[in-house]
């Protein structure tokens, strides 16, 4: 019965090593493993096959070559060693945290004849203790840099304080034990009012977190700023039980913006009762400063502080350039005494010039803007233009002169000369009649041609003397449909595909024969000069461009040689298609002329065998709005 019970134990006994998760071995005191249970095969990844009879060193980290000798002399002196954390290498080469229980093996003499290990694998429980030491430390770190940094108070729901730092004691001037089991109202300035106390509790009390700018008082009287920020604890049930309240100080920046505050009312007062009207733009253009002379100017009222308010009555093409030249110089300076003049209407429709100075703001190095200093100089302006149309006009009137001076010299030579001629014959006599018919007849026709090149040239002269006269709202679509009436015959003659788009622009204020005789010259000359083989295809169409309005004509006709005719194309009795067509080479001059004598210009693109389109371009300001 002994014999069986002393069986059982020792079964007993191995059932428990063998499914022990912790390592059991046993070694000689030479350190050669005599054992290895199931949990050694687990945690070291060797089998009992791999493991017994060999040295227990396969298993110690190579910085720790004598700690298992170490281990093994404290045995043989009977010691047991409990909880020996160390570290130990897996088949795997991994490296463990294990943690050892060493106690002498004996024999039935009580000899120890070698040692049983107990090693646990705590590498995860260790890491873990490593990230809550470190986590502890890091909160640490964050408490003192908090503390060093800021001005911190605790408080629990109901306001009252249990925690302040060196900081808040220093700043309010009240030691720790003043302060603990009191609430905020101690150092309460009385600065802010009612709705500003009650919106920072409501706000805390329903988990938010708070912020803002707080005047307090300090126990001796003096006013400081705190910028705060309130962070509610919050319980399972989502309700605050702590208030941490973190500040700053910001009493000199408080005391800077309100100095700042004075020296710009100072300032306001200066500008406002200087002459010239003063405009501040960030670098995006942005108006961010008016004095009230440049309200005056443009018609503001005082009451329009809102810059919104003040951009709907300024012209949007000027907050264009401002916007362009605070963006262009944003980086670097505007150069020294840069200015520029600006021609505009104000919201009233008053229009006027105005003298725009401008330079670089800066801060602190740093540019941050441009200032505008801008001066009415209508009335110098329009002296000044009056004056430039004085000299213009004299200009142009010395080359109409010297162009009707070539036209009488060239072209009234011819027939003056044959007069002469047949006059000298007549007067001599002699004549039987056949010849005196003949040079009658040729007297008659020489007086004709001399007519007719007079009234050209009167009719020319005439033009720009009555430029201004009977001005009114004229249609391009019902001047084209007027002309089509008149060539009617002629356009279906000659097979002419004529479009017109007016879509943009269809009508302006002007002398109605002058657009007439634009659009009637233009158009019969590209039917004069369309190609013999090919339907001529003519577009007219109008459109804007930015203080103007365009006319094109253009066609698929025989073209213009440019590069020979291009610099004679508008003079007087010009024609480059002899034989292609009858004609004096007066149309384009007379649309020259009337087109000049509207403030416009004309310029033409033509390429031999491809076709000609004329450009004609006129002041916005002859639009009707």
């Amino acid at each position: 019965m002994d014999i069986d019970n002393q069986i059982d134990h020792e079964s007993l006994y191995e059932s428990i090593i063998n499914h022990s998760d912790d390592a059991i071995i046993s070694k000689s005191l030479d350190g050669i493993i005599l054992s290895w249970n199931n949990g050694a095969e687990k945690i070291f990844g060797y089998q009992a096959t791999e493991a017994i009879g060999k040295h227990i060193s396969f298993l110690i980290p190579p910085n720790r070559p004598n700690e298992d000798n170490e281990i093994l002399q404290r045995i043989r002196n009977g010691e047991i060693i409990h909880h020996y954390e160390t570290d130990r290498i897996r088949k795997d080469g991994t490296v463990i945290n294990i943690s050892l229980t060493v106690s002498p093996i004996k024999n039935k003499d009580g000899v120890i004849t070698g040692a049983s290990k107990i090693a646990r694998d705590i590498t995860e429980n260790k890491c873990r203790v490593d990230r809550l030491v470190n986590l502890v430390k890091e909160i640490a770190d964050y408490k003192f840099a908090l503390d060093e940094a800021c001005i911190m108070a605790i408080t629990d729901h109901k306001g009252i304080i249990n925690y302040v730092n060196d900081n808040f004691c220093k700043i309010s001037g009240y030691s720790r034990d003043e302060l603990l089991g009191e609430d905020h109202r101690l150092i309460n300035s009385g600065y802010h009012n009612e709705l500003f106390i009650r919106d920072l509790w409501v706000t805390i009390a329903n988990g938010h977190i708070w912020r803002g700018e707080i005047r307090n008082k300090a126990k001796n009287g003096h006013y400081y700023w705190v910028d705060t920020t309130i962070v509610p604890f919050l319980n399972e049930k989502g309700k605050p039980f702590r208030y941490v309240a973190i500040r700053s100080d910001i009493t000199d920046r408080k005391l800077a913006e309100e100095m700042n505050q004075h020296a710009q009312q100072r300032y306001k007062q200066v500008v406002d009762n200087i002459l010239d009207c003063l405009l501040i733009t960030d670098v995006h253009g942005k108006i961010i400063f008016t004095n009230n002379q440049f309200l005056v100017l443009f018609g503001i009222p005082v009451s329009a502080t809102d810059i919104t308010d003040i951009h709907n009555y300024i012209a949007p093409d000027f907050l264009e350039i401002l916007n362009s030249l605070s963006m262009k110089y944003s980086k670097y300076p505007a150069p020294e005494a840069a200015k520029f003049e600006y021609e505009g209407t104000l919201s009233s429709g008053t229009k006027l010039w105005l003298e725009v100075r401008f330079c670089s703001v800066k801060e602190f190095g740093k540019i941050t803007g441009l200032q505008f200093a801008i001066r009415d100089i209508t009335r110098q302006q329009s002296a000044e233009s009056e004056r430039i149309k004085v000299i213009e006009d004299i200009v142009q009137r010395n080359k109409d002169l010297e162009q009707f001076s070539y036209i009488v010299s060239h072209n009234l030579r011819s027939p003056v000369a044959n007069i002469l001629g047949i006059t000298d014959l007549i007067t001599q006599g002699g004549l039987n009649e056949d010849e005196s018919n003949f040079l009658m007849q040729s007297l008659t026709e020489s007086t004709k041609k001399l007519d007719s090149i007079i009234m050209d040239l009167n009719h020319a002269t005439q033009i720009k003397l009555s430029s201004n006269e009977n001005k009114e709202t004229i249609f391009f679509s019902e001047i084209v449909d007027s002309i089509l009436i008149s060539i009617s015959q002629l356009i279906e003659q000659k097979g002419v595909k004529l479009i017109t788009d007016f879509s943009m622009v269809n009508t302006c204020f002007s002398v109605k024969s002058y657009i007439y005789s634009i659009f009637y010259n233009l158009i019969t000359n590209s039917i004069k000069y369309k190609k013999q083989d090919q339907q001529l295809i003519c577009e007219i169409r109008s459109r804007t461009n930015d203080n103007n309005i365009l006319l094109t004509f253009r066609d698929n006709g025989i073209g213009i040689n440019l590069e020979k005719t291009g610099d004679q194309i508008f003079e007087l009795y010009r024609r480059f298609h002899m034989g292609v067509a009858e004609g004096k080479g007066l149309g384009l001059f007379m649309v020259k002329t009337h087109v000049e004598s509207l403030g416009g210009k004309i310029q033409v693109i033509s390429e031999v065998d491809k076709g000609t389109e004329f450009i004609v371009e006129m002041p916005m300001s002859v639009i009707n709005t």
